[in-house]
């Protein structure tokens, strides 16, 4: 029996201040907050994984040190003369450094259980960081705890990581920061055009030759409501794909990876489903999320 934990624990969401007393924008940490709770019940026969905590500067795999120390003085509500490249979305999240830290000291806590081989998998419901780049963040994304821990799993002996990521929108902050680590390989089925792309002006992020420049594999999906000359309309590089293509391209890029993966770290966004965003995108299922997962 794979031995499994849980953890939806509501450390994970911590903020130094009361969540009243911070103004967040749009469907921010309050939102995460109450989906963390809604799955912590529906899924509390599982094993729990108790949230650990580490230092801020854990964070230094993937983010640069200014960066960071800018993100603690904010914390403690300093206002800053040059305050880091954020956008509107990431309003408030300073206040949440707290819950940052327990959502990456418990994938460290996970990933060293894995490697004494007391764990097999692990679900930790952690707060969002797939667009935090090395030095600024967008789209409700401050840090980037999963690629932090994608960067210590390979000190501590896993030789190869694979990152899959199937949110609706692209993780360009975890391609880019990272980029250029032999050891690591990122595969992201996501929107061809986004919102929060749009907002910050990164849509060549998300093609297939950004991925291939990085050793990375993009899949972007162009929706029903772009012609096939979009791409090239908006002096985009690459190839792009529709709904119907997504799963069978996505299993494409598993079967090419450069080396079989020892680790595999997945950001589960589920806002490509056909309920959510993805209406229009790839238009998936309750079953075809479960087709990827078991691919």
């Amino acid at each position: 029996m794979p031995k499994t934990g849980v953890c939806l624990e509501p450390e994970l969401m911590t903020t130094s201040r009361d969540f009243s007393s911070i103004e967040f924008v749009g469907q921010s940490l309050p939102h995460f907050d109450a989906v963390r709770s809604d799955l912590a019940g529906k899924l509390a026969v599982l094993p729990r994984l108790a949230p650990h905590r580490v230092s801020i500067d854990e964070y230094r795999r993937v983010h640069a040190q200014e960066y960071l120390e800018k993100i603690r003085r904010m914390a403690n509500d300093e206002k800053l003369a040059d305050p880091p490249r954020l956008s509107i979305e990431c309003t408030g999240l300073q206040f949440a450094l707290p819950g940052y830290e327990f959502s990456l000291g418990t994938m460290i806590r996970a990933l060293d259980a894995m490697r004494a081989g007391e764990l097999d998998r692990a679900y930790i419901f952690g707060i969002p960081g797939h667009h935090a780049h090395r030095d600024w963040g967008h789209g409700y994304c401050l840090l980037n705890p999963l690629a932090a821990a994608a960067v210590y799993a390979t000190e501590i002996g896993f030789r190869t990581v694979l990152m899959l990521d199937w949110d609706y929108h692209h993780g360009d902050g975890t391609q880019e920061v990272l980029a250029g680590l032999p050891n690591v390989h990122c595969i992201s089925v996501h929107a061809a055009i986004d919102l929060y792309m749009s907002m910050v002006g990164v849509y060549d992020l998300a093609t297939t030759t950004r991925a291939r420049e990085l050793g990375h594999r993009n899949i972007p999906i162009l929706g029903s409501a772009y012609s096939d000359e979009f791409w090239r309309e908006v002096g985009l590089s690459g190839t792009y794909y529709r709904g119907p293509d997504a799963i069978g391209e996505f299993e494409k890029a598993l079967n090419d990876l450069p080396w079989n993966a020892e680790l595999i770290l997945i950001f589960s966004g589920y806002d490509a489903h056909a309920a959510d965003c993805g209406s229009e995108h790839a238009n998936w299922t309750n079953d075809d999320f479960a087709t990827l997962t078991n691919l």
